[in-house]
């Protein structure tokens, strides 16, 4: 499994369709991740729902697309697609608090900074 950092929110099914979870851009670290991609994997897009709460959404994926970037006219992005597997809501201390999400946290309990996927 491996954590997505969706920390601008991006809404991915309204830009690339509804089995879209994740984009990426084709140059610098963003790149560098598409090397972490791979079918048949589940990837958990983390996102903010408020000041102390956390959105994980599950995905398997089964792709990548090259798709227009609607919010940079004569841009393209690798999109993720897949299959939709679940949400779970927590707060950013419970989240911290488990195993399963710690990855996403520095070892003072707060959000990765400049990380796409680890």
């Amino acid at each position: 499994m491996r954590i997505c950092f969706n920390t601008d929110n991006r809404p991915h099914q309204e830009y690339f369709g509804a089995d879209a979870f994740y984009d990426l851009d084709q140059s610098g670290a963003q790149a560098q991740a598409m090397r972490k991609v791979h079918n048949g994997e589940y990837y958990v897009v983390l996102k903010r729902e408020g000041d102390d709460t956390l959105r994980f959404d599950w995905w398997r994926c089964k792709g990548t697309r090259l798709m227009p970037d609607p919010t940079s006219p004569g841009a393209a992005v690798n999109v993720l697609h897949g299959e939709f597997v679940k949400t779970e809501v927590l707060t950013k201390e419970d989240a911290f608090a488990g195993t399963l999400y710690r990855d996403a946290f520095n070892k003072n309990g707060g959000l990765k900074r400049g990380v796409t996927i680890c």
